[in-house]
């Protein structure tokens, strides 16, 4: 799943992704899901500054 390019997320803003599996539903849908149970979860940038 990759965040649309342009998106920009202000200060204090948000994203809403859904990790539901289902990217069908959608480009913030991401095609994994995370366990009830508790999961680590890593958001990076692949681009270099």
């Amino acid at each position: 799943m990759a965040v649309p390019d342009g998106t920009i997320i202000p200060a204090n803003g948000y994203l809403i992704v859904w990790a539901d599996d289902d990217e069908t539903d959608g480009l913030l849908h991401a095609t994994f899901k995370l366990s009830a149970d508790g999961e680590e979860l890593i958001l990076s940038d692949k681009r270099q500054y």
